[in-house]
Formats: C-alpha cells, structure tokens, sequence
C-alpha cells in the first residue's frame, strides 16, 4: 500500500515537472518573440557622439549623493550595478523612507 502510494506521488511530481518545464519553454518563446537581445554596445546618437568625457561625467552623477534632496541618495542607491540596475524591491525606498 505505502509503495504505491510513494510511486503515484513520484508519478505526479514527474508530471508536474515536465509539466512546468512546458509552460516555462511557452513563456521564454513568448518573450523571445517580444523582446530583442540587450547590445554589446550602446547605439550611437545622432548629433551626440559618445566619448571618454562623457563616460566619466555620467559615472560621476550615477554615484553622486549631493544630487538629491537630502544628499544621502544616488541613482546607485536604488539602481545597484551588483544587482543589474535593481534593488530587488517592489517599490524604492526613497527620502524619508517612503516607498
């Protein structure tokens, strides 16, 4: 009796994976149809060549605190380049700890 338990439990585990690895195969065609594969590199402006300067000018606002209002938050705050640009939240944190 125990054994045939245990084997129709593993029977529907087995069929809830391949199950899911369905749906998941449905959802990454979904979405390959959608979105285009991020660029190795950023598209050149118009009027707006990019350069060594501007680079370094960008790094500096990214990282800069004394932008805000309260001087204690950057753009790096919320977007961490360690966490690819996001802060794993559903709504920052901003001044005063609101959300």
């Amino acid at each position: 009796m125990l054994r045939k338990m245990l084997l129709g439990a593993g029977i529907v585990v087995l069929l809830g994976c391949i199950g899911s690895a369905w749906a998941r195969e449905g959802l990454l065609g979904k979405a390959r149809s959608l979105f285009k594969p991020i660029p190795k590199t950023s598209p050149a402006l118009k009027n707006n060549p990019l350069n060594r300067d501007k680079i370094e000018l960008g790094k500096m606002l990214f990282f800069d605190p004394r932008l805000s209002a309260s001087g204690l938050i950057s753009c790096s705050t919320c977007h961490n380049l360690g966490l690819g640009g996001v802060d794993l939240q559903e709504t920052s944190t901003g001044h005063a700890w609101q959300k």
